[in-house]
């Protein structure tokens, strides 16, 4: 990734939109996370109506992944009774954990976990804390 920006640079022209591609580039390749400070710094004021979202995890079965798939990866299927809340957790590592201590430690998923990920407007988890429920990594909403 470092070598590339400079050669899309080198070509001048529509310098605004070769620089969003760039971002667009970095963010595909190593998330929203890991596109550099100093370039979010140096951004321009978003237009209204842009919403910043926060990226955060969940651990799931084939059956409940299935799903989400049938809705186009845009709803996750209602909660079982036993299950009354939905709580994302805030990275991959915590959502794996539970997924293969939960999930791919039963006979009802056939021994499969996954961890899905997933986008949430920032505004919207503004209403509610941040839980650490364990070591530093087990944060949840």
């Amino acid at each position: 990734m470092v070598l590339t920006i400079p050669i899309i640079f080198c070509g001048l022209g529509d310098r605004d939109t070769t620089c969003a591609i760039a971002g667009g580039i970095v963010a595909i390749s190593i998330g929203v996370e890991g596109i550099p400070t100093a370039w979010l710094q140096a951004r321009e004021p978003l237009p209204n109506g842009y919403r910043e979202t926060i990226t955060l995890f969940r651990p799931t079965g084939p059956k409940k992944l299935a799903l989400i798939k049938e809705s186009g990866d845009r709803h996750f299927p209602p909660r079982l009774l036993e299950q009354p809340i939905f709580y994302p957790v805030l990275n991959e590592e915590y959502a794996a954990q539970i997924a293969r201590s939960w999930n791919a430690a039963s006979t009802d998923t056939g021994y499969i976990g996954y961890v899905t990920r997933f986008q949430v407007c920032a505004k919207f988890l503004s209403r509610y804390s941040i839980k650490t429920v364990g070591g530093s990594i087990h944060q949840e909403y």
